[in-house]
Parts: C-alpha cells; sequence; structure tokens
C-alpha cells in the first residue's frame, strides 16, 4: 500500500511540475518579447537610455539631450526639445519648442482655489489638448472652466470658438 501511496504522490507531482513548468515558460516568452525598460516610466514621459518615451514608448522624433518636460505640469502632457514640441508623445506643428504652462480656472463652489484648466500657453499661441486655438492671444486668454476660456472676443469650448450664450 504504501509503495502505491508514492506512485500516485510521484504521479500528482509530475502533473504539478507540469503545470509550473508551462506557466513559466509562458512568462518567460512574455517577458523576452516585451521586456521592461528599467529607468522608463509608464506613465508620462521619460528619458532613458538615451531615448525619451511617454507612456513608455519611444518616440522616434525626440531628441533625449535636449529635451524637457515640466514635473509641475499637472497632467505632464506636453514635453520639447530643440526642435519639436510635443504633447503625449506626438509633434505639435504649431507650437515652438518651449516650455508650455497651464491656465488655472477658479472653482465656483470653492472661492479663492484654483484648478488646471486643459488650456496651455506657449510661446506660439494658446493650445488645448495639442491643438492650438485659433484667434487665441496669449495676453488676454483666461480659462473660465477646464474646458472653457476666453480671449479677446472669442469663447471657446475646448479648441473650438463657440457663440456666447
Amino acid at each position: 500500500m504504501k509503495l502505491n501511496l508514492k506512485v500516485e504522490l510521484s504521479s500528482l507531482m509530475k502533473r504539478w511540475l507540469a503545470i509550473v513548468a508551462v506557466v513559466i515558460v509562458g512568462l518567460s516568452i512574455n517577458f523576452l518579447s516585451n521586456p521592461p525598460k528599467l529607468g522608463v516610466s509608464p506613465k508620462g514621459y521619460s528619458v532613458a537610455f538615451g531615448h525619451v518615451y511617454y507612456d513608455g514608448k519611444k518616440i522616434e522624433n525626440a531628441k533625449a539631450e535636449t529635451f524637457f518636460y515640466s514635473m509641475l505640469d499637472p497632467f505632464g502632457d506636453y514635453g520639447w526639445d530643440e526642435n519639436n514640441a510635443f504633447y503625449k508623445g506626438k509633434v505639435i506643428p504649431d507650437a515652438h519648442p518651449t516650455g508650455f504652462s497651464a491656465y488655472h480656472y477658479q472653482l465656483k463652489d470653492q472661492p479663492g482655489k484654483y484648478a488646471p484648466s486643459g488650456y496651455y500657453e506657449n510661446k506660439n499661441g494658446v493650445f488645448y489638448h495639442g491643438q492650438k486655438l485659433d484667434g487665441a492671444d496669449v495676453k488676454t486668454f483666461y480659462a473660465i472652466e477646464f474646458d472653457q476660456g476666453r480671449s479677446n472676443e472669442n469663447f471657446y469650448v475646448e479648441a473650438s470658438i463657440k457663440e456666447d450664450d
């Protein structure tokens, strides 16, 4: 009886080892096909190994030696190098390759408190999610809400000019 018990344990042990081996091989294949990049952030911009990354994906046309992004940017979507400005890792054709500053708006239910909007200014204009606002003047623009702003006579909802209500 003892001999059969050893055979059953051995058979059970073989099955368990086979399952473990399949799991290890599967994990190894996944790791080798998509290895983690040490020093590369899975969120936002990072510069590592002589390259620039956004959300862990390499940005081909960004120059690591001259790349900047603001750690004070509330959303971390804008970056720039000596040649280009970027929004979420994509080149913004109308932007100057310099810094971006977020516009803030006053919270209606909390007087004296401000929150960052989706609007940013750059040397070349005002941007919303990487899109330049037509007719927006950096000197007169202000955010009303996260996705609403005003510049001179223009009222903006996201990146579009709208009629005032």
